[in-house]
């Protein structure tokens, strides 16, 4: 799970760093505009619970990624819906 959260981690940091660009680019080129994007996944987290054939939660021992002390769990109470909301929560 913690490997999927860095990758998650990773995307947002990413996006949040090419952000300014895309919007000048975005502005500047009255071409582009929402009709030109296709949508290939998604997940609106309407259920009760994760689904599964979309996500996967790693369990790994500590020490296991980059020597990292805490570990990698698989529980419900770190990762779970709410709302219509997906919580990731560390505890």
């Amino acid at each position: 799970m913690k490997l999927n959260l860095f990758a998650l981690y990773c995307v947002v940091i990413f996006f949040s760093c090419i952000k300014e660009e895309l919007k000048d680019t975005f502005q500047s080129n009255s071409t582009t505009t929402i009709e030109n994007w296709e949508l290939f996944w998604s997940d609106e987290f309407d259920g009760e619970e994760l689904d599964v054939s979309k996500w996967n939660k790693l369990k790994w021992r500590p020490g296991w990624v980059n020597n990292e002390l805490q570990a990698y769990t698989d529980r419900d109470t770190n990762v779970f819906l709410e709302e219509g909301y997906l919580v990731i929560q560390g505890n």
